[in-house]
């Protein structure tokens, strides 16, 4: 479920995106300056939905019928691969933020830390 909504939402905002600047506003859409956005909404789209994919495909088969629904050492690791996928979400958003960003902020903010403890 929730992996279908987040991939509309993610084509809405570029439709909206595309829509408002050359439909509404009457100016030329230039890809290459909204290239990154774009890059980086979908490669956190696309790394989210990887680990909400495989239950996805379980649930589906499952109420079809092809998977009986006694396996439950499959459902626990698909289970797990599921929830563990939220863990990692945190470090592929910063990751996605521009370098001088990631570096000025956050990377020296941690390095300085450490040389204070």
């Amino acid at each position: 479920g929730g992996t279908i909504i987040a991939i509309i939402a993610d084509i809405a905002l570029i439709v909206r995106l595309i829509w408002k600047r050359h439909i509404r506003l009457r100016q030329p859409f230039v890809w290459k300056k909204y290239r990154k956005m774009t890059i980086q909404l979908l490669s956190v789209s696309i790394f989210c939905s990887s680990f909400n994919l495989p239950m996805l495909v379980y649930g589906v088969l499952m109420h079809e019928g092809i998977i009986p629904n006694i396996n439950s050492n499959g459902l626990y690791s698909v289970y797990f691969m599921n929830c563990f996928g939220c863990l990692f979400v945190p470090i592929v958003m910063i990751r996605s933020l521009p370098k001088k960003y990631w570096w000025e902020k956050w990377w020296k903010t941690l390095v300085r830390r450490r040389q204070r403890q």
